[in-house]
Formats: C-alpha cells, structure tokens, sequence
C-alpha cells in the first residue's frame, strides 16, 4: 500500500508566529489620563496659601498649585483643561513637571482688563511673573507658593491676546519631535514657542502635569473644571 503524503501546513510556520509576538511586545506604550475636580484624592497639593485651595462645585479655586499623581508614558503628550468660570487673576496649566514643579512648561491664562495667553517655564531660577511686557521680579510668590523656588517668561513675544469663557478647552503641548511648545483654545493652536530640547530636563519623572491657581493677583482667576492628559 502506497503511503499517504502528510497535508501540508496551513498555520503560520514558527519564524512567522515568532515575527508576530515581537510585534506585540514592542508596540509603543501611551497613557491617558483625565480627571475632575469634584476632590482632590488624585493630586498632590503642592502649595495651599492659607488652605484656601479648595474644590467647590466640580471648579478647582483658591490660590496653590495641584499634582496629578500619575504622570504619562512619554515626553510627546498634551495637557488640557476646561473651564468651569473665569475671575481675575492668573492660573497656569503645567505640563513637562518635576514632582515639585520647579521645571515645567505651562500655558499661563491672564484674566483681568487685558486677557492673555502666555508660554512659561519654571528653570530653577528666580520667579518672575508675566503681567508685565518684560516680566516683573515679584518675591511675594516664593511667600505664598514656597516650593516654587522656580520661574521665568520665556520671552515678551510670545505673549498672546486671549480670552476665555466658561466651557472653553484650552491646551498645552511640548511637541517632542520638534521641541515647540503649543498653545491651544478650543482646538484650534493660537500661539507656539520653539525651544531648546535641553533648556529643563525631560524623560521619566518629568512628566508630570497640573494647575497652578491664583497665583499673581491673590485671587482664583481661571477654575477649571476637569483635566486630561494623553501621549500623542
């Protein structure tokens, strides 16, 4: 009796199974991460001047800056926020942070007779703050927010005529791939700043996102409502 031939092989061979796990195991790891402010469990308090920070009615107020306690995958991520209610004075949404926030990168909302948008960093430099064409030294800062031992504007042009209303989104993103960093309202980009890769440092540990409220003009300015960030 003649031998059948076995049927041949209709799954993938060993090299091709091989191919795809490797595949798999080196898909690129992203976060997102979003959070409202009806408590505070999910952040750090990193300064609380005179415990007025407080949530009231899902808006973050009063005057001290917050942490979120986790931080995303990468350096390529965004940071969003929105708005709940807008009173005079100066919130900062802080994205490229070290745990204490003395290096970051933030979109500063100015509310007050002349709205604007900045781009800040915080360098482990003295403070200065933003509310003037050149930047004012103001130590009155270092008293209320203590840690914050850390701030400069990066420079007067960058500074953006803005105005924000509550239900807006704004956005700050350090766009890696070409070290810029966007601002953005309601999707849409309206000012950008290219810096240096090396001007604060970057990678794990310095991801970290958050607010800092109220902190020019000892009142809440900005509250936002909710807050996210995602790996692009």
């Amino acid at each position: 009796m003649r031998a059948v031939p076995p049927a041949p092989l209709t799954t993938p061979h060993g090299k091709s199974a091989l191919s795809g796990v490797v595949r798999a195991t080196t898909a690129t790891v992203k976060a997102h991460i979003t959070d409202t402010f009806t408590t505070l469990d999910n952040f750090v308090v990193l300064a609380n001047y005179l415990n007025t920070l407080n949530v009231v009615g899902g808006v973050l107020g009063g005057v001290g800056a917050v942490r979120h306690k986790n931080q995303c995958a990468t350096d390529n991520y965004t940071v969003s926020a929105v708005v709940g209610s807008a009173a005079n004075g100066v919130t900062r949404l802080v994205t490229c942070a070290s745990p204490g926030f003395d290096r970051f990168y933030a979109l500063e909302i100015e509310n007050s007779a002349t709205d604007q948008f900045h781009i800040v960093k915080g360098t482990g430099l003295s403070w200065t703050t933003s509310s003037g064409i050149f930047g004012v030294a103001i130590g009155l800062i270092n008293l209320l927010l203590g840690i914050f031992s850390s701030f400069v504007l990066l420079f007067p042009w960058i500074s953006q005529a803005q105005s924000v209303t509550a239900g807006d989104t704004v956005k700050v993103w350090w766009d890696e791939p070409n070290s810029t960093i966007r601002a953005y309202k309601n999707g849409v980009e309206v000012t950008n700043l290219p810096v240096s890769r090396e001007e604060i440092p970057h990678g794990d540990g310095f991801r970290y996102f958050g607010v800092m409220q109220g902190v020019t003009y000892l009142s809440a300015g900005i509250k936002f409502t909710s807050i996210d960030a995602q790996d692009v």
